[in-house]
């Protein structure tokens, strides 16, 4: 069941929902970070809500509460297409390595070794 949104009516400057577009279900009561891909049906609990906004439940329909896995709309969801951008961890590590090598450092200011050794001013 998709998400059915509160529709407030009280059309007062600045209230988070006329105004500011705020997006809360009526149903589950999850808003914004906590909305699973699907409307669960009934009241999520807080710690369900808290899962969700941090990436690790999401609720699909026809299957129920699972792990984010990158084809649904939740945070989770979110962060799974985000971290799918690096293919390969190894490349990326070599990339950032070569990046630091290739940095203009002369003084050693954004080493660990020398951090805070020279004076400012010189």
């Amino acid at each position: 069941m998709q998400h059915t949104k509160y529709e407030c009516k009280c059309n007062h400057q600045f209230c988070q929902f006329c105004d500011g577009g705020l997006f809360v279900c009526t149903v589950c009561g999850g808003f914004e970070g906590s909305l699973p891909t699907y409307c669960p049906t009934e009241k999520m609990t807080q710690d369900e809500q808290d899962q969700i906004y941090g990436g690790q439940l999401d609720y699909r329909e026809g299957s129920g509460w699972v792990r984010p896995d990158g084809t649904g709309r939740s945070m989770g969801d979110t962060d799974i297409r985000y971290s799918r951008r690096i293919v390969n961890q190894d490349e990326y590590e070599k990339e950032a390595a070569s990046y630091k090598e290739s940095a203009s450092d002369p003084r050693g200011w954004f080493s660990d070794e020398s951090f805070g050794d020279e004076e400012v001013g010189e």
